[in-house]
């Protein structure tokens, strides 16, 4: 059903990124568990890390349809995006199931500054799609996080290191 942003009621559908984002320091060391999408916007964690409304969960009445999951690494050094990419596993985690597992340098963030290191092309094509038959459809209410999970030693961070998780796909929502 297409959908509408004027009529109250009524569904409105749009594509739209969920992102959340993960920052650490110089010589930090990284968590061996990373939970992603469990902290909701407020006044110290902005609109510029996260677009969640509330911890692990949509707002009553909202969906997407997830068709992809990326790792944007936006400010790292390279010797700290292969760590990562070595080191952890990634899942998506819907009502405590995964439905999605996989490791990082499987999910190309698809972007970034052309020669810059990043995970995958530079390019928003580099992006690995779920099949369009498949998407994995979130709703309000059961939580869901994207965990990253360590499969040995947490690595020591040799720079700053900035990165956001995006869940593409088809969001859809009361019209207000």
């Amino acid at each position: 059903m297409a959908g509408t942003m004027f009529a109250p009621n009524q569904t409105t559908e749009f594509y739209s990124p969920l992102y959340d984002s993960y920052q650490a320091a110089l010589g930090a060391t990284m968590p061996a568990n990373l939970i992603m999408f469990a902290n909701p916007q407020n006044q110290t964690y902005g609109p510029e890390l996260t677009n969640m409304k509330d911890s692990g969960k949509l707002s009553a009445g909202e969906s997407i349809d997830v068709q992809a999951i990326r790792v944007q690494f936006i400010g790292a050094a390279k010797a700290d995006i292969i760590a990562v990419m070595k080191a952890y596993q990634i899942s998506l985690v819907y009502g405590g199931t995964a439905f999605y597992e996989s490791t990082v340098d499987a999910t190309p963030g698809g972007g970034g500054i052309y020669g810059d290191a990043n995970n995958g092309a530079q390019d928003p094509r580099a992006v690995y799609n779920l099949p369009p038959q498949f998407p994995i459809l979130i709703t309000s209410g059961p939580i869901f996080n994207v965990v990253l999970k360590c499969g040995g030693v947490p690595p020591t961070l040799t720079a700053a290191l900035f990165f956001r998780v995006y869940l593409d796909g088809l969001r859809r929502k009361l019209a207000a």
